[in-house]
């Protein structure tokens, strides 16, 4: 069975055949999240399956996506490393490999301290090889383009996000707004408990009191029925975000049981988080990953 490509994903795979008919062997593109990238890493390989070949990914989740459908279309030859693994290996040996392809997924990384050099190892040793990238970011934070840093400028398809929801490729966005005011409310409460003369033990008592109507709130049965209301597919993939560290681990186990009361099922849950330093500037956020 041959890798089967939606239209846009047709239309930049011909692209990408245009680019290695000309002579282009290092080449990338830049799609939005959620048009398939990774099918089109798997219509490259397809079409060299004969070749040895090596995709690169950032993490365990999609290594797994991948190596399914490698798996399903029958696309052998292939390595599938994590970037970390590529970082602990000596020079020789990433030159020893001898890989005719090589796909760079989420090759915006590829440019920083941690991962950069080996990849640019990576792409010397192979300069006669196939190298292809996707991503959805080139640019990145710092301002460093990565297609210019890795291809060259080679970017022979981009679909923005903007454009991907305007072709329906992925759908728009339902925002679904609540207007809470208890969390005001109660923060008043606290200024007002520490600015009373009450002694020290009075107002431990009082901020106790604040804290406990806070959990009840967190706890309520409202949750369920907005997710119920309109989540309507019960398999998908949901982040939910906390306001910090501590709310996610106090908040944890009452979301896993919303989404059960929501009707979900086979629910799987991750915790991610960063609170690194303490400055006012610090970009602070904690948030569960429900993957069902």
């Amino acid at each position: 069975m041959a890798v089967d490509l939606l239209g846009h994903n047709q239309e930049a795979y011909e692209k990408i055949r245009e680019a290695l008919a000309s002579g282009i062997k290092k080449l990338a593109i830049s799609h939005a999240t959620g048009t398939g990238k990774s099918y089109l890493i798997g219509k490259l390989f397809e079409d060299y399956n004969d070749k040895k070949k090596l995709v690169l990914v950032p993490s365990v989740y999609i290594k797994e996506q991948m190596q399914k459908i490698f798996d399903k279309y029958n696309i052998v030859n292939v390595d599938v490393m994590l970037y970390q693994k590529l970082i602990k290996l000596e020079d020789k040996e990433i030159s020893d490999m001898d890989y005719g392809v090589i796909a760079l997924d989420e090759f915006h990384h590829d440019t920083s301290k941690v991962w950069g050099e080996k990849v640019k190892t990576l792409i010397e040793s192979y300069a006669d090889s196939i190298i292809f990238g996707t991503t959805a970011t080139p640019v990145r934070s710092d301002g460093v383009n990565a297609l210019d840093e890795l291809f060259e400028g080679n970017c022979v398809s981009e679909l923005p996000l903007s454009m991907a929801i305007a072709k329906t490729v992925v759908p728009l966005p339902v925002y679904v707004s609540a207007l809470y005011s208890l969390d005001e409310k109660l923060e008043c409460l606290r200024e007002k408990v520490k600015n009373a003369t009450n002694t020290e033990e009075e107002k431990k008592e009082l901020y106790n009191k604040i804290d406990s109507m806070r959990k009840q709130i967190d706890k309520s049965y409202g949750m369920p029925i907005i997710l119920n209301k309109h989540i309507r597919d019960k398999e998908g993939k949901y982040l939910v975000f906390c306001k910090n560290k501590k709310h996610l681990a106090d908040i944890k186990d009452t979301v896993t049981e919303w989404f059960k009361i929501a009707g979900f099922k086979d629910i799987h849950s991750y915790v991610v988080h960063c609170m690194r330093g303490k400055t006012r500037n610090t970009r602070r956020f904690a948030m569960i990953q429900a993957i069902i």
